[in-house]
């Protein structure tokens, strides 16, 4: 048999100490089952890897092919299928077959969760206990999904709080143009400030106040934008119309600030209470013109309250709005937030308010008519929201006003592109007051 010496001239000049001692080696000392204790390991060492191998070589071409561009892909699916999952199994995803299928959905996604994690540890725990070969497999696999997680964190919580502002925010300044200031109840007793106006038709000039038809209307605003921007948006809906009718009317709209805008501050906003204190406005504009039901139109944030009014007047059509105008509606915020966050932020989604506006506009009164404007360089809420949302009405009269140029704060273009269909929408609406 060759002697250490006469093998390693054999292999040569310039063969390395460990390529010696790898020729010296049988298969049976380089088999982790048969040798646990492998000086020159049989996996991959690197924490970028998770694949055991029975041959030296092939563990150092693993070991190589960690963090190259192959390396990065795989890590990048591996991402991409912890958001996949995490989709599918949380509530607040709308392509979670659990999403708004009420009763026990939230307990079984966390059940699911909960169940996941306890399998995908029990796993790696058994695996290393039963196979000591494979410990660093596990481990390693173990800190790889526990970068996965971090990783998904540290995308997430920064999404979370950028969508969250981006759901309810103020601006600074405003003037109230020329409206008067009013003050009503919320929905705890809280007092609310708002703003009040009349807007004359063409034919009322010149006429007395005694002349003039008042026409009751609410208006629920969008986020980063107060009652005094509210004054100005609300007009889009209006111009046309009382431009062209020939009778003396007017319309007297009102309108307020979600708690935590100027001036309702000190109050933080949510679902819960934008919801209460528009029922209580638009109650307080019904007290004020007893037998007429007051016109209902909305943008932005304001249309998820103003579905939920239309689902408490479902059945109630002498209690409800006479119509109902929805600019640049969202069929649910989590739905908004999931786009606006790439589809990361969905671990945090419980804590964001839900506005599940196409739940409820489903149970709104089928004779209440219903106008929809939608833009199509919206970047806050895409135009399929809208389009969700006109096929989720229930109404028997509802039209859908589309303008592929309109941002989200264009509510005119939408308006002038199907002007005569929208003055014989507010024809109905004069006629249900």
């Amino acid at each position: 048999m060759p002697s250490s010496d006469s093998g390693a001239r054999g292999l040569g000049e310039g063969t390395s100490a460990d390529d010696i001692e790898l020729q010296r080696l049988t298969d049976e000392d380089l088999h982790p089952r048969t040798n646990p204790e492998n000086p020159l390991g049989s996996c991959c060492t690197r924490p970028c890897c998770t694949i055991c191998s029975k041959s030296p070589e092939r563990s150092r071409q693993l070991n190589d092919w960690c963090f190259t561009p192959a390396w990065w892909f795989s890590f990048i699916g591996g991402y991409l299928l912890l958001c996949l999952v995490i989709n599918l199994v949380c509530p607040a995803a709308t392509i979670s077959p659990f999403y708004d299928i009420g009763g026990d959905a939230d307990a079984v996604a966390l059940f699911l969760c909960v169940s996941s994690a306890v399998i995908v540890g029990g796993s790696i725990l058994f695996v290393r206990r039963r196979e000591p070969e494979r410990r660093q497999a596990g481990t390693v696999l173990a800190k790889r999904i526990a970068v996965l997680i971090a990783v998904y964190l540290v995308v997430c919580i920064p999404a979370y709080y950028s969508a969250k502002e981006s759901l309810y925010h103020d601006v600074d300044g405003g003037d109230n143009g020329f409206a008067t200031e009013f003050e009503f109840e919320g929905m705890d007793g809280v007092k609310l400030k708002g703003l009040t106006k009349v807007m004359y038709s063409s034919s009322s000039s010149g006429k007395d106040e005694s002349e003039i038809t008042h026409y009751p209307l609410v208006f629920l605003g969008g986020t980063g934008i107060n009652m005094y921007g509210n004054v100005y948006a609300v007009r889009n809906f209006l111009y046309d119309w009382l431009a062209q009718v020939d009778e003396p009317v007017a319309f007297d709209y009102y309108t307020f600030s979600y708690r935590g805008f100027k001036p309702n501050t000190g109050h933080l906003p949510s679902e819960a209470n934008i919801k209460g204190d528009s029922e209580h406005i638009f109650d307080y504009v019904k007290e004020l013109y007893p037998g007429q039901r007051p016109l209902l139109f909305s943008h932005s944030l304001g249309t998820g309250p103003t579905t939920a009014l239309l689902s408490k007047f479902g059945e109630d059509e002498e209690g409800g709005p006479a119509c109902v105008g929805l600019a640049m509606p969202y069929s649910s915020m989590h739905q908004t937030i999931n786009e606006l966050g790439f589809y990361t932020p969905l671990i945090l989604m419980p804590v964001i308010d839900g506005w599940n506006s196409n739940k409820r506009i489903r149970k709104m009164n089928e004779n209440v008519p219903l106008v929809i404007l939608s833009a199509g360089q919206d970047e806050l809420i895409a135009p399929h929201h809208q389009k969700k949302q006109f096929e989720a009405a229930a109404s028997n009269t509802k039209k859908l006003f589309y303008s592929e140029d309109a941002d989200h704060n264009d509510l005119r273009t939408p308006i002038t592109l199907n002007l005569l269909e929208h003055l014989k929408f507010m024809d109905s609406c004069i006629a249900r007051v």
